[in-house]
């Protein structure tokens, strides 16, 4: 097998200090300084710190290995993430607004035995019918007694720091186990390069139950910084949010910015206070970088990426005016102890600048998802060490800036013979409607055959009718959109366009009654 893409060297996994022993060392140095800064209220890292402590010690009497979190953005929150892993246990968020349907299947999979909340109010016992014990936190750890933190269990580096849910394309959850040695890895390799000092006031931005949340509480609590926390209600008023607290360290997708954008809050100079900004997710559209680099004068943009399944990045790249001619901002290189391939459809490794479907695997990646352990998205290759993760994105290698982003495996369709990416036809519409706020999808006949392309777009200068006009300046006829709708794009909770909502949005519109259907046959005769 050629063509593999990996690092010089990896990080010490025997002496690696792993999250709990950094904090550790920050609380130690540091016990006085603001490390959260959450519902008005700034805790200091002993408070935090000696909270966690009685969280840890109560859970140690709780059978299991994994504990779960009602992930609210509160003081008991974050100190209970900590204090779970300080326990031993996996932490495992879930989140109350969702269906009780689902949270029984996450504590089913996880053979969970007990959650966690700071509200009464929120018991889980009787809506999904599992013998789970609920602790209200301020209840449980007020009698524990800080002098029996020295029965806290050693962990090791192999040990699960947290599972977390991907719903992935399916929307079928799947659980997705980090080591606490591949969250170190990722926090030692992205320190070293974004460098968060305790000077920096560091947004966190993401739900608790997102995997970019621990991107952001580890490099924050690793360096001695504060945790700034914002509601996800508050990320529409996130000028505010960043001039108020005098945010320095920034951490989204790009549709955070592209919502500032459409809001008007991109001004020129308007946030001097932010030095690192940071985007992930999703692709950020060039000309989106440039306005936000006018607004941001005195920060470094940073685009990460990794899937779940590699603990939250493994490339990361650094802006570049040269990324202006090439029109996209890479991906970036590979993080120390990581390898990634780029294979064709039947897994043979494609030559430099050839595209093909990425596949990671190094000590950051999963060993597989938590109870299927023969899932086809983790495989060995003849001749590579390890399981490699099929990621189910295309990619280009190019050795001066890394690796490229090309779509998506299972966004590509067979329109009139022609292969089709999704992600081209998007682009190419972002040209014709002038605007970054476009979806595309596919709708399928009978056959399963794609019968038509439909274009959602949101905040065009254009008609539909001159965009119809405009497509035959940018694209060739087999990508034209048969169906054009402007509305205003679903989003999830981390602010990505909502595309299962879409599909459902797509039926509704494109469904034809009986009625209209003799009237088409009329009109066509």
């Amino acid at each position: 097998m050629q063509h593999c893409f990996d690092t010089d060297h990896g990080p010490d996994t025997d002496h690696a200090l792993l999250f709990p022993e950094r904090v550790a060392d920050i609380v130690y140095r540091y016990p006085d300084k603001p490390a959260l800064h959450v519902g008005n209220i700034t805790y200091t890292y002993r408070q935090l710190w000696d909270v966690s402590t009685q969280i840890a010690i109560m859970l140690t009497g709780v059978p299991g290995d994994f504990c779960a979190l009602v992930a609210v953005k509160s003081f008991y929150s974050y100190a209970a993430i900590l204090g779970i892993m300080r326990s031993g246990k996996c932490y495992l968020p879930i989140s109350a607004e969702e269906p009780a349907n689902r949270i029984s299947k996450l504590l089913r999979d996880a053979d969970c035995q007990v959650i966690l909340t700071e509200s009464e109010g929120e018991h889980f016992d009787d809506c999904i019918g599992l013998c789970v014990s609920t602790l209200v936190i301020p209840e449980a750890i007020s009698s524990i007694d800080l002098s029996d933190a020295d029965k806290l269990p050693k962990l090791q580096s192999i040990q699960a720091s947290s599972l977390l849910f991907t719903s992935g394309s399916t929307g079928v959850p799947k659980g997705v186990i980090t080591q606490h040695q591949a969250y170190a890895a990722y926090l030692d390799a992205a320190s070293n390069i974004f460098h968060p000092c305790p000077q920096d006031r560091v947004s966190q931005l993401a739900p608790l139950t997102f995997d970019f949340s621990l991107h952001e509480i580890g490099l924050a609590w690793c360096s001695g910084a504060c945790l700034y926390a914002i509601d996800r209600l508050d990320s529409y008023n996130m000028a505010q949010a960043i001039c108020k607290w005098q945010i320095s360290f920034w951490s989204s997708v790009p549709s955070a910015w592209l919502l500032l954008e459409r809001l008007g809050g991109l001004q020129a100079g308007k946030f001097p206070s932010l030095r690192v900004v940071i985007t992930g997710g999703e692709c950020m559209p060039v000309a989106l970088i440039e306005k936000c680099r006018a607004a941001c004068p005195n920060a470094t943009f940073f685009n990460i990426y990794g899937p779940t399944e590699a603990a939250i990045a493994m490339t990361i790249s650094s802006w570049h005016e040269q990324y202006l001619a090439l029109g996209e901002f890479p991906l970036g290189h590979l993080l120390p102890g990581n390898r990634l391939l780029l294979v064709d459809e039947q897994m043979n490794a494609v030559s430099d600048g050839e595209t093909g479907e990425i596949l990671l695997s190094g000590i950051q990646v999963a060993e597989g998802y938590w109870d299927q352990p023969s899932s086809e998205r983790f495989v060995e290759l003849p001749g590579e060490t390890g399981l490699w993760y099929r990621t189910g994105d295309y990619g280009v290698w190019q050795r001066e800036t890394g690796l490229h982003f090309r779509g998506r495996q299972d966004a590509q369709w067979q329109v009139r013979g022609y292969r089709v990416e999704q992600t081209e036809v998007e682009k190419l519409m972002c040209r014709v409607a002038q605007t970054p706020y476009v979806a595309v999808l596919a709708r399928t006949n009978e056959h399963n055959l794609v019968c038509a392309l439909v274009a959602f777009i949101e905040s065009s200068p254009y008609t539909i009718s001159q965009i119809r006009q405009r497509c035959r300046q940018f694209m060739p006829d087999y990508m034209f959109p048969q169906h054009i709708f402007c509305i205003e794009l679903p989003k999830n909770h981390n602010l990505k366009t909502d595309y299962l909502a879409l599909k459902v949005k797509m039926e509704q519109l494109l469904e034809i009654t009986p009625i209209q259907n003799e009237i088409k046959k009329v009109q066509k005769r």
